[in-house]
């Protein structure tokens, strides 16, 4: 193609002319290729031939790419000699139109999302991703380099624009006690970037951008060194989103984010603001020269439990560990200071610390209700641990069948099992031996009221009081955990339906079930629904297109889940519509008209029984515009009441042009949905044409 205009902007780092004040000229490919390179000045009248060019959705030119093939003519140049890392990039991955574009374009998301964590410039830092990005791609080269597509299409996303739940969402009374959210990523092509570092107080793993952090939930199916991802930029091309939303009021909302650790790679050539406390200081692979200290000790950990809060409100963790110099065994507190380094020491490796001040004793009486070993304490914060073995032994775990036959028998051994979670509920809490810990700290227990019955009796049952009651299921068989006096220990993340995980240190009660103790802690293994889905966005700021399910999915998706759902057809059932004003009212609002509505939604999936209370779909399925509904409203007050109610006859009136917000519920043998997925519709709105 061939284009003329005056230069308005020129860019050498980036390499990009600037026509009109509208048009890119993307001159990376042609400056690549050519040891010198004569650019315009800025108020020159430009010609251009034979440019390769992009034409966008609304059929204008939206950009001009010059190689060497095309031909640039004006009165003055500026002559540019030098070479840079960016055209040393595009020669090395043989970078194409689409992937030069692709990197110029996300260059102000570095400069607006991230480029507080480091001194490097925004430019250097995208250098670092191409190189990252190309280096794991063999992609098939073109003849012509220009229409190569090494990196496109890619899109630099940060955290800020994955948010799903606010923290504190108006909750409603006829909301789930819980409920959950699952997100993919909003485009294929989407790469988060981010920030991971450790949060000191409760010793988990973040992603921050300037704005925004998120708690990471992070598998390792390839057993990588997560130790060298913390306190660095990293890439991550390959995660998902969850929400969980808790009725009670004053407990927030969370939010997490699933990856793998081999889909995150670190931007090693970035330099980081942040000074390494975790590295430099606490949790070292070698012992440095001259190190202060009074004791050391060396041991190996056997068992970890999750970060939890004492009865004085300190944070801590405990460990099951073998002093291998005194050929003992001992239960070994981390203090506040040091459970940051948690998320890091690794189950039957051997560490060696070097302290000042000696341990000292506490008493647990749920750590010795296990085993009768000594407890014993950190009381300083400078103690350093050295990682003397690295031998990546996995400790071994049982299947659910195997742990269901296990449990029979008659033992009080802790017992570590892996298996896929198919269902969490709210359950009262077991009869204990301890008072529940209360704390204020939102961060520890499992939340959530419920006032229900269980098969076995309780005693001295606090009202409300509950706990999560975990069902894992194999073969058809069930194996339930109960997360049993949780109150002082971390509440945990990704416990929902679907999630493969190891859950490691529980005791057999009864031969028929499990409870947690002091020690136990959970490791996400994966994600492996039935059926992928994704849930509505509850967050009030980011407005997020949300996807489509399908209501035909219904019985193998979790109860509870909010999805939109895009129906091919909708056949109304029974229509139940009743006034409530009085005679004589003058309300003109819709307070007053309550209605019930039985349908039938199809999709491609199938079919699926929805009832509704929503006058919203109501008004949309009369297909009255909004100031219209109020005319119809005023006038139904006079008519009272209007019923249909054919079980035997479908109306033949078929709808297709709704979207339809639907909460999976329930259904048991007393509903008349003949074995369909049973919906509840909260909202609707038109399709879009």
């Amino acid at each position: 193609m061939n284009y003329e205009g005056q230069v308005t902007a020129v860019n050498t780092t980036t390499w990009v002319l600037e026509l009109d004040h509208k048009l890119p000229i993307y001159m990376g490919l042609m400056a690549s290729q050519n040891h010198e390179i004569l650019v315009p000045e800025i108020g020159e009248y430009v010609k251009i031939y034979n440019a390769h060019y992009i034409i966008n959705k609304a059929l204008s030119l939206e950009a001009l790419f010059v190689c060497k093939r095309s031909k640039i003519t004006c009165n003055y140049f500026k002559t540019c000699t030098f070479s840079d890392d960016f055209l040393d990039l595009i020669n090395k991955y043989e970078l194409g139109c689409a992937d030069i574009k692709a990197v110029v374009e996300n260059l102000e998301m570095i400069k607006t999302g991230i480029k507080k964590f480091t001194q490097n410039t925004a430019e250097e830092i995208m250098w670092n991703i191409i190189d990252c990005i190309a280096s794991s791609k063999s992609n098939k080269k073109s003849d012509h380099t220009c229409t190569n597509t090494v990196l496109a299409p890619f899109t630099l996303r940060t955290i800020s624009n994955y948010r799903f739940v606010d923290s504190h969402l108006d909750k409603s009374k006829k909301m789930p006690v819980w409920f959950f959210g699952s997100h993919s990523k909003i485009e294929e092509s989407d790469k988060l970037i981010g920030y991971l570092k450790v949060n000191k107080r409760y010793g988990i793993v973040l992603l921050h951008d300037v704005d925004h952090s998120i708690l990471c939930v992070i598998t390792n199916k390839s057993n990588l060194d997560l130790y060298r991802f913390i306190n660095c930029l990293v890439v991550i091309n390959s995660f998902r989103i969850f929400t969980e939303t808790f009725k009670e009021a004053h407990v927030p909302n969370i939010e997490y984010i699933l990856f793998d650790a081999s889909e995150m790679v670190t931007l090693d050539k970035v330099n980081s603001n942040h000074v390494d406390t975790l590295k430099d200081i606490l949790l070292l692979r070698e012992a440095p020269e001259n190190i202060p200290y009074v004791y050391v000790f060396k041991f190996k950990l056997l068992k970890k439990g999750m970060v939890n809060v004492n009865k004085s409100g300190q944070i801590e963790c405990w460990l099951e560990v073998f002093l291998t110099n005194q050929n003992e065994h001992i239960y070994l507190g981390l203090n506040a200071h040091q459970v940051q380094i948690v998320p890091f020491l690794l189950i039957n490796e051997t560490y060696e610390v070097y302290h000042s001040e000696e341990l000292i004793t506490e008493t647990n009486i749920e750590l010795v209700r296990l085993k009768m070993l000594d407890v014993k304490k950190f009381q300083e914060k400078m103690a350093v641990f050295v990682q003397v073995s690295l031998v990546g032994v996995t400790s071994s775990s049982l299947s659910v069948t195997e742990t269901i036959e296990k449990i029979k028998c008659s033992t009080t051994d802790l017992i570590s099992f892996e298996g896929t979670l198919r269902s969490k509920s709210l359950v009262p809490s077991l009869s204990s031996r301890t008072k529940p810990l209360r704390t204020a700290l939102k961060e520890f227990g499992t939340p959530g009221k419920c006032f229900c019955t269980m098969n076995f009796p309780m005693r001295n049952l606090p009202t409300g009081s509950s706990t999560h009651a975990l069902t894992f299921e194999e073969n058809e068989l069930q194996l339930v955990l109960y997360l049993n006096n949780w109150e002082s220990l971390q509440m945990p993340c990704g416990l929902i339906p679907g999630m493969r995980m190891c859950v490691t240190n529980v005791l057999p009660q009864s031969k028929k079930y499990l409870k947690s103790t002091a020690l136990t802690a959970f490791q996400i293994l994966n994600y492996e629904p039935t059926v992928l889905f994704d849930t509505v966005n509850l967050c009030k700021d980011i407005q997020i297109c949300d996807k489509y399910s399908y209501l035909g999915w219904g019985n193998l998706i979790p109860t509870s889940i909010l999805v939109w759902a895009r129906s091919s057809s909708i056949y109304i059932r029974s229509l139940k519509i009743v006034s409530r004003c009085e005679d004589g009212c003058s309300c003109i609002s819709d307070n007053c008209i309550e209605v019930t509505i039985t349908l039938y939604a199809h999709d491609e999936m199938g079919a699926a029984l929805v009832i509704s209370k929503s006058l919203e779909l109501l008004r949309l399925l009369i297909g009255l515009e909004p100031g219209q509904w109020k005319t119809w409203c005023t006038a139904f007050k006079t008519v009272k009441k209007y019923i249909y109610n054919n079980l035997q006859t479908i109306n033949l009136f078929q709808i297709s042009n709704l979207d339809l917000k639907c909460r999976k519920i329930d259904s048991n043998e007393h509903d008349d949905n003949d074995g369909m997925p049973l919906w509840f519709c909260v909202d609707a709105r038109r399709r879009n044409s």
